[in-house]
């Protein structure tokens, strides 16, 4: 989304700024709906908006 602002793509998926804002800053967990809404406005596949990144990192082993 180079070059869009939050206050102008919100309201193209039909959310508020203040939960696009939310689920990019990781505060809120995006649905599958508005994902959804996210791909075809960006006019790419779900899977293009929705690919999660595995945690790389190191949980400690219980003693």
């Amino acid at each position: 989304m180079s070059g869009v602002s939050i206050s102008a793509f919100a309201p193209r998926v039909d959310v508020t700024q203040g939960y696009m804002s939310n689920v990019e800053l990781g505060h809120k967990v995006p649905t599958v709906e508005f994902l959804a809404r996210v791909a075809r406005e960006l006019g790419v596949s779900l899977d293009a908006v929705s690919y999660v990144i595995p945690d790389c990192g190191h949980e400690e082993a219980a003693a």
